[in-house]
C-alpha cells in the first residue's frame, strides 16, 4: 500500500515513528513535509532522500492550486495528515475554489468540499487538543481561528487519530464524530537498550558521588514546562541531589535562573563522549535513554492550567521515562496519571513547590516492572490501532465513493504478526 504522510515539520517524531513502522511492514511510504514560498517552483518539490532514507517532497505554499494534481500523480492509497494546519491546508487545496496563489480561508468557509475530487482516504492525526492550546501565549482570536479550522475540516477526514484517550473522547464530543477517534500513543520504538548498561559510566563522567541522587528533565527548556518551579524545588532538596537538564533553550533568562539553583545543562542527546572513550571505557555515542537511565527521578511537568491540552495529553516524556526504568513526577495529566498509578512508575504533584519536593522524595523510592511497561507501550504495539484507523478510513471512503477503491484496506492480521515478532 502506498502511504503519504503530510506534516508541517520535517523532524516530527510522531510522523516519523508511524512512517518507519509502516515501512518495516512492507508499505511504500513517502513524506511530504515542510514548506517553500516560490512562484517559480512546482506545488510539490522533490527532494533527495532524507536521513531515514524516505523519499520526500516540500509543499509550495505559493502555488496550492496545483497540489491536488501533483499529489494525485503520486497515486497514494491513503493520505495520513499530521496536525491541524496541514489538514486545513490539504483539504482546502482539494476544493475547486482554492486560490491559485495563496490559500484563502474565506473561500473554504463557503465552498464546501469536493468529495468527488478526492483520490484516496484522508486520515487526520491530531498531535494535541487544538482548542486547549496555550491560553497564556495565544490570544483568543488565534484560538478561535484554530477552533474554526478544525470544525470545518475534521468532517472531511475519513478517520481521526488522537494521542490519548482523553483527547479522543473530547474530539468526538466537540464535533459529533461518527466514529470514536483511534488512539495511537506517543510511545518510543522498542527494544530500548537495557537501562543500566551505561548508567555507571555516565554518572562517573559527571562525577556523581556514591549515594547522591540525580533529578532529570528531558525536552525543550521553556517556562510552560514548569521548570522555574522545578529549580525552586531542587533548591529545597538540599545536599546529595543533582539536577540535569537534557535539552536546548533560547530563553536565556530562564537558563540563568536555573543556573542560579545549581542546574547542570547536559545538552541534547545523542552525542559522543570522547573523553570517556579515550579513557578506555565502552561508551559509544549515547542516546536519550542512556541519559535518562543515569537519573534517579525524572520530571514531567507542564502548565496544565495555561495549556488545557496538556492536561489531556500523553506526552513522549511519560513513555520515555517509564521505558527507561526511571520513576517520574508529573503534572496531573489524565491518562498518564492513571497509567502511572496502575503501573507504579510515577506520582503526581499539586503544582506547588512544596508539593513537588514531597513528590520527588516519594518517587525516588518507587520500583516497577520496566519490561512489562516496554511490552505494553512500545510503539510497535501501536501497529494494531494504526491499522484500525486505516481500516476505518477505507470503509468511510468506500461508502462515499460507492466502493471505488484502488487497493485493499490493510489486514490487521499482518499487523498482529508484526507485534508478536517485535515482542
Amino acid at each position: 500500500m502506498k502511504i503519504i504522510h503530510v506534516g508541517a515539520k520535517g523532524g516530527d517524531v510522531r510522523m516519523r515513528r508511524a512512517a518507519r513502522l509502516q515501512r518495516d511492514q512492507g508499505h511504500d511510504v513517502t513524506l511530504v513535509m515542510g514548506c517553500i514560498h516560490s512562484m517559480e517552483e512546482p506545488a510539490l518539490l522533490r527532494k533527495k532522500e532524507d536521513a531515514d532514507n524516505f523519499p520526500w517532497f516540500q509543499i509550495n505554499q505559493r502555488r496550492p492550486g496545483n497540489l491536488r494534481a501533483e499529489l494525485a500523480a503520486l497515486r497514494p492509497d491513503i493520505l495520513h495528515v499530521h496536525e491541524l494546519d496541514m489538514l486545513f491546508y490539504t483539504t482546502a487545496v482539494w476544493t475547486p475554489e482554492a486560490n491559485e496563489r495563496l490559500l484563502d480561508e474565506e473561500s473554504v468557509r463557503y465552498a464546501g468540499f469536493d468529495f468527488a475530487s478526492m483520490p484516496c482516504p484522508i486520515v487526520y492525526d491530531t498531535h494535541e487538543y487544538e482548542q486547549g492550546r496555550a491560553y497564556h501565549y495565544a490570544n483568543q482570536i488565534t484560538l478561535a481561528e484554530q477552533a474554526w479550522k478544525e470544525r470545518v475540516t475534521i468532517p472531511y477526514a475519513d478517520a481521526v487519530i488522537a494521542p490519548s484517550p482523553a483527547i479522543a473522547t473530547r474530539l468526538r464530543g466537540d464535533y459529533f464524530l461518527r466514529d470514536m477517534p483511534t488512539v495511537v500513543l506517543n510511545a518510543p520504538f522498542a527494544p530500548i537498550r537495557a537501562p543500566n548498561i551505561h548508567r555507571d559510566g555516565v554518572r562517573a563522567h559527571f562525577k556523581v558521588r556514591e549515594g547522591d541522587k540525580v533529578l532529570g528533565f528531558v525536552g525543550h527548556v521553556t517556562r510552560d514546562r514548569m521548570l522555574r518551579q522545578l529549580g525552586r524545588a531542587f533548591a529545597k532538596l538540599g545536599e546529595g541531589w543533582r539536577l540535569w537538564i537534557m535539552g536546548s533553550t533560547e530563553d536565556m533568562d530562564l537558563r540563568a535562573e536555573l543556573d542560579s539553583y545549581g542546574a547542570e545543562f547536559l545538552g541534547v542527546f545523542p552525542y559522543p563522549w570522547p573523553d570517556v572513550q579515550e579513557a578506555g571505557r565502552d561508551l559509544p555515542a549515547l542516546n536519550l535513554y542512556d541519559g535518562i537511565a543515569a537519573c534517579d527521578v525524572m520530571f514531567a511537568g507542564s502548565d496544565i492550567r495555561g495549556w488545557p491540552s496538556w492536561r489531556m495529553a500523553a506526552p513522549n516524556k511519560f513513555f520515555e521515562y517509564a521505558m527507561s526504568g526511571v520513576p517520574q513526577v508529573m503534572s496531573e495529566m489524565h491518562d498518564p496519571l492513571f497509567w502511572a498509578e496502575q503501573l507504579g512508575c510515577g506520582v503526581s504533584y499539586n503544582q506547588t513547590v512544596g508539593g513537588l519536593v514531597e513528590a520527588i522524595q516519594r518517587a525516588k523510592d518507587l520500583t516497577f516492572d520496566r519490561e512489562a511497561i516496554v511490552r505494553l507501550f512500545a510503539y510497535e504495539t501501536q501497529a494494531i490501532p494504526l491499522g484500525e484507523a486505516y481500516v476505518t478510513a477505507f470503509r468511510r471512503y468506500a461508502e462515499r465513493t460507492h466502493g471505488d477503491l484502488r487497493s485493499e484496506p490493510p489486514r490487521l492480521a499482518h499487523e498482529a504478526e508484526h507485534v508478536e515478532q517485535a515482542q
